[in-house]
């Protein structure tokens, strides 16, 4: 439902909301522009806009300039443009990053297939939605791994990196794992993607670590989905009333 002005003011005071995005949809039919702390909105871009270049105008969908425009090219430049944000359009977007994976990973990372869920985090560097921000994981059987974001960008993708595996087992297989999240639009709903992919210490691991992740790991991640999706799905009613 729409979200007027003052209630995201009030929201980001309560730091409900530390992001705005200012977008405008391009050539293509995404949405570019900016990503904004909250409260330099509220404060400035609101009432003024912000700057935006002509380039977000003049690519493919590969994100390379096509010539031929008369406002912009090579040879004439790229200019500015004014974005003026239409209090009309201003939505609350439910994200499960930083949200759920920042504060309450727990919740949605339970025992499943004989792995270790999620009993808390600690040591976070920074925010959950900035990459190079790095905690460390702690699991049920007691055993520890860091967690180190390599993308963020909201709302539709999220990377993350995990290393120093505290666990014996664990350490003498796997190097590092890397896990990634898509979430797209679909209109009545976003569906959401989650890969992982594990880089094994040797050769010999690898034949091991398959059956792994092909059989227990796999029914993990859909108990850890079912979860999330009932998650995702409550913040979704909290923030339509």
């Amino acid at each position: 439902m729409p979200l007027t002005l003052d209630e995201l003011r009030a929201d980001v005071e309560r730091g409900e909301i530390d992001t705005v995005l200012l977008v405008m949809t391009d050539m293509q039919g995404r949405l570019q522009g900016k990503r904004l702390h909250a409260p330099f909105f509220c404060d400035e871009v609101a009432a003024h806009g912000a700057e935006g270049c002509y380039y977000l105008l003049t690519v493919d969908v590969d994100m390379q300039p096509v010539q031929g425009f008369e406002m912009a090219s090579w040879e004439s430049g790229y200019g500015d443009f004014v974005f003026r944000p239409d209090m009309e359009t201003l939505r609350r977007i439910p994200w499960l990053v930083p949200g759920v994976f920042y504060t309450e990973l727990d919740t949605v990372l339970r025992d499943e297939a004989g792995l270790p869920g999620v009993t808390r985090t600690t040591g976070t560097t920074g925010p959950w939605d900035v990459a190079g921000s790095t905690r460390i994981v702690h699991l049920t059987d007691g055993t520890t791994c860091r967690e180190t974001v390599r993308t963020a960008t909201a709302p539709d993708y999220f990377a993350y990196r995990l290393t120093e595996f505290s666990s014996r087992v664990i350490s003498m297989l796997v190097r590092e794992a890397n896990g990634q999240w898509w979430f797209t639009d679909e209109g009545s709903g976003t569906h959401a993607k989650w890969t992982y992919t594990a880089e094994s210490r040797n050769f010999l691991a690898t034949p091991l670590l398959f059956p792994v992740i092909r059989i227990f790991w796999h029914r993990y991640m859909s108990s850890a989905m079912k979860n999330i999706k009932t998650r995702a799905e409550k913040e979704v009613v909290r923030a339509s009333r």
